[in-house]
């Protein structure tokens, strides 16, 4: 389940962004590392840089309003030990305003217990701290925000770089030969039924 929210269909992005979803999709990548942002948007940003898109990482932090409940992602005391303090996204650099794509929310649909998005990708609002702001319209309220960015968050994505080699690999190699793939995973599958005859 992804949102592509305020950005039309006519958009040039549009198709691409939902190809690279529906790609992450079929390779487990939200599974595997959903909960990752520093991968998920390096990945991402990296994909459609090699498509022509200007993009860049930048790191922020979200806030989830629900009910008058709030959630914090990547936000100065807010993580979990182990976890880093921050959050990134992939920002596409337009000539007619930037978007932000967001597919590292793996612990999003943990508090929510599944209930959100896998990804959001949303025109960015260009006002003072908040990076991108979207209302769902069933109750949840999020803003991307850069007035606290994790001192950490430089690092880690310097750190990730040598494991999203191989994760970028695969995609490629899938990207590629998208139906021989789905084609093999039918066939040979864990939960396969289908038989070659």
């Amino acid at each position: 389940m992804s949102a592509l929210h305020n950005i039309p269909k006519h958009h040039e992005l549009h198709g691409h962004i939902r190809q690279i979803y529906y790609d992450f999709k079929h390779l487990g990548y939200f599974d595997q590392y959903g909960s990752s942002c520093f991968a998920m948007a390096a990945l991402t940003a990296r994909i459609l840089r090699a498509k022509g898109y200007d993009t860049e990482v930048r790191g922020c932090h979200a806030i989830f309003r629900n009910d008058n409940k709030e959630f914090y992602l990547g936000y100065q005391g807010y993580t979990q030990p182990g976890q880093v303090e921050g959050h990134v996204v992939c920002v596409v650099n337009g000539i007619n305003g930037n978007i932000v794509l967001d597919f590292g929310l793996g612990n999003v649909r943990k508090h929510y217990k599944g209930y959100f998005y896998r990804a959001v990708a949303c025109i960015a609002s260009n006002s003072g701290p908040v990076l991108a702001s979207v209302d769902f319209g069933n109750g949840i309220n999020v803003q991307w925000r850069t007035d606290w960015v994790g001192p950490e968050v430089e690092g880690e994505l310097v750190k990730q770089e040598p494991y999203l080699l191989p994760i970028l690999a695969k995609y490629e190699s899938y990207r590629q030969n998208r139906l021989g793939y789905l084609v093999r995973n039918i066939f040979s599958g864990p939960n396969s039924r289908a038989t070659l005859i």
